[in-house]
Parts: structure tokens; sequence; C-alpha cells
């Protein structure tokens, strides 16, 4: 059976990126600290669900073995 790529795990894992430079552009501009703050908060949260999905393929990739 033909493996399918998981693109939301990618996506996510993109989107973490982009989130963090959010923040790191947010910190050395020093205009808005407290935004990003929540910028840092949501690439953290974006590494989270990426680890999850990459977690869960990993799981049923072991049951099909």
């Amino acid at each position: 059976m033909k493996k399918k790529k998981d693109w939301s795990m990618i996506l996510y894992f993109v989107a973490s990126v982009c989130f963090y430079a959010a923040a790191v552009m947010g910190f050395i501009r020093k205009d808005n600290t407290a935004m990003a703050v929540t910028w840092a908060c949501m690439g953290s949260a974006m590494l989270c669900f990426g680890a999850a999905r990459l977690n869960n393929k990993n799981k049923n990739n072991d049951g099909e073995q």
C-alpha cells in the first residue's frame, strides 16, 4: 500500500517557525513585547501540535509493520 505524506504535520512545523520568527522580530524591535510573547506561545503551540501528529503517525506505522 502506498504511504500518504502527512502535510498537516509539516504545516504545523512551518507555522511554528513563522511564529517564532515573528516573536524574535518583536523582541528585537521592542515596540510591543507582549505581542512578541503571544507569538512565541503560538509558535510553541504549533510545535506541540506538530509533535503530536508525528507521534500519532509513528504509532500508526508501528502497528502496520
